[in-house]
């Protein structure tokens, strides 16, 4: 297995390297060419009969330290934190290859995923708003039923208010809840078609259940209040949807955590992470239809 990681660790250091080949490039054409627009113009404006060195040499040299000042600060941060596409075009596909071998598993793996429809269908989040899918994992459970997680961000379209409305996990899975209805931290549901009204039976969230119903299944709020004790502190939003089952816990770190260097350990940190979300899956799969 060490074999195999020195292999992807060796074509990621490739990839990564005319990565930062290729901005440092920009980043100097550019930089270069904004500074001689500012300098011709500059020049003109000075009468000929100066010696333009002698007036500004003091300017010249803060445009100097400015220059590789930036230049410095561009480098720390194209260093310091890898790449999006390089993260999730190869290296998150190398990880799901291995997981997939080492647990006998198929799990199919899309980057950047467009599908939007999930949230229409959840209602848990506007669809009219800015939103990326980092990654979409598809897997058939141990109960041999379809699994879909879509590592997701999704954010207000307003440009003066990007407040986001969800980030983290969107897990879908194939179950039968007969009607509809909502648990959530907060905001409404926005499901086209169907009216909710608001149930008050809980003050630490908010429950939204079809018009035309009275209540919601106990086992609804337990597993919901169970996942709230699991992870305290994190948003959690819940929507049975007829034929599926949706369910949003925010994220409680960053997508791609800082790293310099891809080490062995940080490699196993993110098949970790996957594996968790996996398994994570699977038993809430059965409490759903255990309960």
């Amino acid at each position: 297995m060490n074999e195999d990681f020195e292999k992807i660790k060796s074509y990621y250091n490739q990839l990564n390297s005319k990565r930062i080949k290729k901005l440092r490039i920009s980043y100097i054409a550019v930089t270069l060419f904004l500074f001689a627009v500012l300098f011709v113009t500059y020049l003109k404006k000075i009468p000929l009969n100066v010696n333009f060195i002698e007036a500004d040499i003091f300017r010249i040299i803060i445009l100097i330290v400015i220059y590789l000042s930036l230049y410095l600060v561009f480098n720390f941060f194209i260093i310091n934190f890898p790449s999006r596409n390089i993260f999730f075009k190869f290296l998150l596909p190398k990880i799901v290859e291995d997981i997939n071998a080492i647990h006998n598993f198929s799990i199919k793996y899309e980057p950047f995923p467009k599908d939007k429809t999930y949230l229409r269908k959840g209602g848990l989040f506007p669809t009219v708003s800015t939103f990326i899918n980092n990654y979409k994992l598809s897997f058939t459970s141990e109960r041999g039923n379809n699994i879909t997680i879509y590592d997701t961000f999704t954010a207000s379209s307003n440009r003066r208010e990007r407040a986001p409305f969800f980030n983290g996990f969107y897990y879908i899975f194939n179950y039968k809840s007969y009607y509809y209805f909502q648990l959530r931290n907060n905001l409404n549901p926005v499901l086209k078609g169907i009216k909710f009204k608001r149930l008050k039976n809980y003050n630490d969230f908010r429950e939204f259940v079809q018009e035309n119903m009275s209540h919601i299944d106990e086992k609804y709020y337990k597993i919901y209040i169970e996942l709230m004790n699991k992870y305290p502190g994190l948003r959690i939003y819940m929507s049975g949807v007829l034929d599926e089952f949706h369910l949003a816990i925010w994220r409680d770190r960053l997508v791609i955590a800082k790293f310099k260097e891809l080490t062995y350990e940080i490699y196993n940190s993110f098949k970790k992470e996957l594996l968790e979300k996996i398994e994570f899956a699977n038993e809430f799969e059965k409490i759903l239809n255990d309960s």
